[in-house]
């Protein structure tokens, strides 16, 4: 196939991506203009610390909730299109769902899948959406969707080519990124990213490629820092860095649900998140 036919086949995939997810997402979530009300409280919780940043409310220090600061900033984004409705929030869905079923198109075409590619995406939006991970819409989880599938999207395609080059610089750094944004939304599913990298280091180690390993986890380091600089400095302008990593680590840790479970076991849980 020429490089402008793959283009095209691109494209129409993208347009193809997007209508599935905005049909889906019409019905699925209850952020869409076809439901009257929102009653979901997370929804509304994300939305009204997105306002309140736009407001000039620090996160965490004005308003209280336990999820990353990205997921704030992204809801402030959507409140930017409108604050009284969830129309914003709708179109957020509509491009992160959109984003992940393009990452899962370019998986199954990678791995030989070519006229069935476009029912099977169709199938995928229909199980994911209806999952209980995902019902009424706006979670974090389906928010770090697309974050978690281009990651492993990248994995493949690097695996797939079954040479001896090493992942290279701009693979480390957005895999970085991508971490780095799950991070600062749900520290809790690193788990994934943790997956993605160990794999790629136990290759380029057992090759032998020690140089191209301490290179990738020097990169990965740097996309992991370039998504954090931004809140250490609007927490930091706001003298709230303290509160911040309070809030968020050691509340969603320690204090979250009121569980009395002891030390070793959460740090038991902690390393399987990140392992």
């Amino acid at each position: 196939m020429s490089h402008a036919m793959q283009k095209r086949e691109a494209a129409m995939a993208l347009l193809y991506c997007f209508f599935l997810s905005l049909a889906a997402l019409l019905i699925c979530t209850k952020s869409s203009p076809l439901y009257p009300v929102n009653d979901w409280s997370d929804a509304n919780i994300f939305l009204t610390m997105g306002k309140g940043m736009l407001r000039g409310k620090v996160l965490y220090r004005d308003l209280y909730d336990h999820k990353g600061p990205l997921l704030y900033g992204l809801h402030a984004l959507a409140a930017m299109i409108s604050s009284t409705s969830f129309l914003g929030v709708f179109l957020l869905e509509v491009a992160a769902f959109t984003a992940f079923l393009m990452s899962a198109w370019k998986i199954v075409r990678l791995y030989g899948v070519n006229g069935a590619a476009w029912p099977l995406l169709a199938v995928l939006a229909a199980g994911v959406l209806s999952s209980t991970a995902l019902q009424a819409g706006d979670s974090a989880e389906e928010l770090c969707l697309p974050l978690v599938s281009w990651s492993f999207y990248l994995l493949f395609k690097w695996l797939h080519r079954n040479d001896l080059s090493a992942p290279g610089r701009k693979w480390a750094l957005f895999q970085g990124v991508l971490t780095g944004c799950v991070l600062w939304i749900k520290f809790t599913m690193l788990g994934f990213f943790g997956a993605v990298m160990l794999t790629a280091l136990i290759r380029l180690v057992y090759r032998g490629q020690w140089k191209q390993a301490f290179s990738c986890v020097g990169w990965f380091l740097l996309g992991l820092l370039l998504t954090t600089l931004p809140w250490i400095l609007y927490f930091g302008v706001n003298s709230g860095i303290g509160i911040w990593l309070k809030t968020y680590f050691y509340d969603n840790l320690f204090l979250y649900g009121g569980s009395k479970t002891s030390l070793a076991e959460r740090v038991k849980e902690i390393l399987k998140c990140v392992v």
